[in-house]
């Protein structure tokens, strides 16, 4: 064990965040819009802030309609039961250090546990987001939101602290993530093997929440960090294939999902490589949500709901997605093992 080991760490874990119940969808969507860093916009505090309010006025109900249908937004609770999980690890380390959660868009807020952070240098502090992908639009935004909140309550800039910005690389994280995969091409070649006049065709389609092409213009990394996680799977899942899945043929796609509003996102378009795969490859469908560690809306009604309906009346016959890690403590421990690469 490393001497850093014996000096007591916060570690503050960051994340998104979403409406646990009708309420709170309008302030969450206000909080959304207004942040600088999703609409990039050279607008002042007051023109950002009406911003935000005339959009979240015009959206809410519709987003309303969407949570309700998966009961709201389960997120915080995974996202809380991922800090327990972490906190026991962390305290193995050192018993007086401690894991918080800090939400971007729902409590808890940067500006409500930064207080119950010390300023003293006797602690060290560490910031990790689950965010396994790097972008100025996600991590960035929370990173941001914290540093903004220590200055506001403590009077002067963080104090040294690491920073995680993303972790899609670590090999406990690859590993976990092609595991998952692996199941879900299991139970897609069973199907296949129990329909014996049916296509043999899978098509994997890996989604990942889009970004406004701009700002992969400007140099955003998340672009080429989900390509590269993305192309590191489909190498391993080739593999499995020849190996496991004599027959049985795999079309690889990549796509993004949820573009808001009137510009351009990244492409393809996740609905399009449904509609266009559906047609000319037919059998079974399996999505895998490459950029999301929870399951959340995107998951629960765009996947599950939207997604599965089109894919259905698109010509694919069987529907299958990647499940999240959600409250699975091997997450939390492959947080823990890109913190302790880091210092902890």
């Amino acid at each position: 064990m490393s001497s850093s080991s014996h000096v007591p760490a916060d570690v503050v874990l960051l994340h998104f965040g979403g409406p646990t119940r009708r309420e709170e969808v309008q302030p969450f969507l206000e909080r959304l819009f207004q942040d600088p860093f999703i609409i990039r916009a050279p607008l002042g505090t007051w023109g950002r802030r009406k911003l935000g309010e005339m959009i979240a006025r015009r959206r809410w109900m519709h987003t309303d309609e969407q949570y309700a249908k998966i009961g709201y937004s389960p997120i915080n609770r995974y996202t809380d039961v991922q800090a327990q999980h972490l906190d026991k690890l962390v305290r193995g380390l050192n018993p007086d250090s401690r894991v918080h959660v800090v939400n971007r868009y729902t409590a808890p807020f940067a500006r409500e546990v930064v207080p119950r952070l010390e300023r003293e240098s006797s602690r060290r502090l560490f910031l990790a987001t689950l965010y396994p992908h790097f972008s100025h639009s996600t991590a960035g935004s929370s990173i941001r939101d914290f540093d903004t909140a220590w200055e506001t309550v403590h009077g002067v800039k963080t104090r040294t602290s690491t920073r995680v910005f993303s972790w899609w690389w670590h090999q406990q994280w690859v590993e976990y993530s092609w595991q998952a995969l692996r199941e879900a091409l299991e139970r897609a070649v069973a199907g296949v093997s129990s329909d014996g006049g049916g296509s043999k065709t899978i098509t994997v389609l890996f989604s990942a929440h889009g970004l406004p092409q701009k700002y992969a213009d400007r140099g955003d990394p998340y672009p080429h960090d989900i390509r590269a996680h993305y192309a590191e799977l489909v190498r391993r899942g080739e593999a499995w294939i020849r190996a496991s899945a004599a027959g049985v043929e795999c079309k690889w796609e990549l796509s993004f999902q949820s573009r808001v509003g009137p510009v351009e996102w990244m492409r393809p378009y996740t609905e399009d490589v449904i509609a266009a795969s559906g047609t000319k490859n037919g059998g079974t469908l399996v999505i895998v949500p490459i950029s999301f560690v929870s399951d959340h809306i995107e998951t629960l009604y765009e996947m599950d709901v939207t997604y599965r309906e089109l894919s259905l009346r698109s010509g694919f016959s069987r529907f299958e997605r990647v499940k999240m890690p959600n409250e699975d403590p091997k997450l939390a421990a492959v947080i823990f093992a890109v913190l302790r690469d880091f210092g902890l």
